[in-house]
């Protein structure tokens, strides 16, 4: 039976979300990712950056966001 070599790390986030009015007036959503085995929080102002950290912590390649289509 083959066994699977592709290892990564077990991994758990608390995350906050909240709107933020910045000192334009425009409202933005920000994130707080907090690594439950290491206790690291760090804030973000982007998604991107969110999965970043999530991929790095995991040992992992950062997971992909499907496409949405707003009508």
């Amino acid at each position: 039976m083959a066994q699977d070599t592709h290892k990564t790390e077990n991994a758990s986030f608390v995350f906050r979300l909240w709107l933020e009015t910045n000192y334009e007036g425009v409202t933005q959503w920000r994130w707080k990712a907090y690594h439950v085995q290491s206790g690291e929080e760090r804030y973000f102002d982007n998604m991107v950056e969110v999965l970043d950290f999530v991929a790095w912590r995991a040992k992992s390649d950062p997971p992909q966001l499907p496409a949405i289509e707003f009508d």
